[in-house]
């Protein structure tokens, strides 16, 4: 498998100043390559991963345009999985350079950013944030692509006061990473799960301690209420049943696409969420669960996502599979739900576990 991962789908042009390059290498297909980080406004940056050749896209050019500090214009990328874009001259990607008077920010322009600024405004691109961390969840794994990955999810405040739900992927950042301690994270991205906005790590994210003179007022702005769960205890399992669908496999996106018969024999689709084509072939087939429970003589119908029902029945050691997931769910016994306002669960725990 190819270490790009491209969706040969072409995105808006990205214009800025080149921030930092990384080191040349050398891919599992024999092609060189390597990294450039553009900083797309005095608060923002993106990853632009760049196939190398030996005239204007070598790392030497792009030294010079580093130290040059002239805006330059990035046509034709491809998006990645990882969140990078991708520039190969060959699929007519280019680079050209472009007037600073076109520029609203120079390169020694720096602001921070902050929750607040997030949830007004959530930015294209990468950005850094200073502030401390709540666990709502403990580690669990998740595989991404067939491969397993650790995370952790929680809630991130800063010097703004508000909130938001953050997932930390890989052990070695989220590890470091104590309660009523500060720390900066950079190279954060914003996400969206079941159409929540939140923040998560990238592949260059780093995690710092630091020491911040403001303190935090967790009561001050609560989580909005699309975060908050509720959770009931112990209720009786009456219903469940499984919802097969397609999803999109953009890894930032992953929500359900609708094929219709003309578009099975189409060899592409248009996501309807990201706009990004994608695939047939690569669209992910996953599944939902309805959930009936009953409690103190009042009945909701919940919906719970594979992965949630996954991490539930893994960590009891049951059978894969959703027939087997719908066999198990009706014989729930003991078992606490948490949900949110739109009736999504987020966990289901064994009540002993919580005593």
């Amino acid at each position: 498998m190819s270490i790009f991962n491209i969706t040969f789908a072409f995105i808006d042009v990205i214009i800025g100043y080149i921030d930092n390059i990384m080191e040349e290498k050398i891919s599992i297909n024999n092609k060189a390559y390597f990294d450039v980080s553009i900083k797309t406004s005095p608060r923002c940056n993106a990853k632009v991963r760049v196939m190398s050749n030996k005239d204007d896209y070598s790392h030497e050019k792009f030294n010079e345009h580093y130290k040059a500090r002239s805006p330059l214009r990035f046509n034709n990328l491809s998006p990645m999985k990882s969140g990078k874009r991708f520039l190969n001259p060959s699929f007519g990607g280019n680079v050209a350079t472009t007037s600073a008077e076109e520029m609203s920010f120079s390169p020694d322009d720096i602001q921070e950013i902050t929750v607040a600024d997030v949830i007004l405004a959530p930015p294209d691109g990468r950005f850094t944030i200073t502030g401390q961390v709540r666990w709502t969840e403990y580690p669990k794994q998740k595989n991404v692509y067939g491969y397993p990955r650790k995370l952790r999810e929680g809630l991130i405040i800063d010097k703004s006061n508000h909130q938001l739900p953050i997932t930390i992927w890989n052990e070695e950042l989220f590890g470091v990473i104590e309660e009523g301690k500060s720390y900066q994270m950079t190279e954060l991205v914003v996400s969206y799960f079941h159409n929540i906005l939140r923040l998560a790590s990238s592949g260059d994210t780093k995690i710092s301690g630091v020491e911040v003179k403001n303190s935090f007022n967790w009561d001050q702005h609560p989580t909005e209420d699309s975060t908050r769960a509720t959770r009931i205890c112990c209720p009786s399992v009456i219903g469940a049943k499984v919802h097969e669908y397609s999803a999109c496999p953009i890894i930032s996106c992953r929500k359900k696409i609708v094929i219709v018969s003309d578009d099975k024999e189409k060899p592409r689709v248009t996501c309807p969420h990201c706009r990004q084509q994608v695939s047939t072939k690569r669209l992910t087939l996953t599944s939902c669960f309805e959930i009936v429970i009953e409690s103190n003589s009042r009945q909701l119908h919940l919906t719970a996502f594979h992965d949630c029902v996954k991490t539930y029945f893994k960590a009891n050691g049951e059978g894969v599979g959703n027939d087997q997931y719908v066999n198990a769910i009706l014989e729930m016994e003991n078992v606490d739900f948490s949900f949110d306002k739109k009736k999504i669960i987020t966990r289901m725990v064994d009540h002993e576990d919580l005593v």
